[in-house]
């Protein structure tokens, strides 16, 4: 009877400890295969994989017990592995490259249909020798001649400018960045009861365009600025009458 009475106070099966002990085994087998097969994996593939891990030990822990995967974050799967941190960095720097040729490519197209529409423009009016367009590190620059815009010592814009003008600004419509419009003078001196100096007559210039462009032309005015440089920033020396004809000129510079 005492025999009957032991054996009937034995459990059968293993004991609960084992299971979870087996559960953790199959996880790490899992986990080290994963990183063993991660060894040329693309970044892409990586994090998809760790998320995919993220997931299953969120699931694991919502059973109960322990703190969940967010809020235990510990180490980073993607810094586990010193050479999938090379592979990332290398396909981010890849990235970068290529959006950056797409940008090259993209500015480059913008630039040559900008200079494709001002040289139909100049042949159109005859201005082939007033209206270039030219390229700096951060913008397009369409530069026109003040001869072509107005009288010697005077800021009002002459009547044949308007309509080339006017035309240009359909162009100008298309670009969704900050327009700056430049007024620059020679170096001779003015001394006019209404321009006592060249910064006056620059900045008055530079104004009119830009009121012209806003008024009579629809463009936005949050996207216009108007400014005055006098003679201090020539595109050439200012040592012969050719030269000085040249920085005598107002800039519109398109942002890129």
């Amino acid at each position: 009877m005492a025999r009957k009475k032991n054996n009937d106070d034995h459990d059968e099966g293993l004991p609960a400890w084992m299971g979870t002990y087996g559960d953790l085994v199959t996880l790490l087998l899992t986990f080290f295969i994963l990183l063993f097969s991660m060894a040329n994996l693309d970044a892409k593939k990586f994090e998809e994989i760790a998320q995919a891990m993220k997931t299953t030990f969120m699931r694991l822990d919502s059973s109960g017990g322990g703190e969940s995967f967010n809020d235990n974050k510990g180490k980073e799967f993607i810094s586990l592995n010193e050479n999938n941190r090379q592979i990332i960095k290398k396909d981010e720097n890849k990235d970068k490259k290529e959006k950056e040729s797409e940008s090259e490519s993209e500015k480059k197209e913008e630039l040559e249909k900008l200079e494709s529409e001002i040289e139909d423009l100049t042949k159109k009016y005859g201005l082939v020798n007033d209206i270039e367009v030219t390229e700096t590190k951060s913008s397009y620059i369409i530069r026109l001649d003040s001869i072509m815009l107005f009288n010697s010592a005077s800021a009002n814009i002459k009547k044949s400018a308007l309509k080339p003008l006017k035309e240009l600004s359909t162009y100008l419509k298309s670009f969704k960045k900050e327009i700056s419009i430049q007024g620059h003078t020679d170096n001779l001196p003015i001394i006019t009861s209404e321009f006592p100096t060249n910064w006056e007559l620059s900045t008055r210039r530079a104004t009119n365009v830009t009121l012209f462009l806003i008024k009579e032309c629809d463009l936005d005015p949050y996207k216009l600025t108007a400014s005055g440089n006098g003679e201090y920033k020539p595109i050439v020396p200012n040592n012969s009458e050719a030269n000085r004809n040249k920085n005598r000129r107002i800039d519109i510079s398109i942002q890129k």
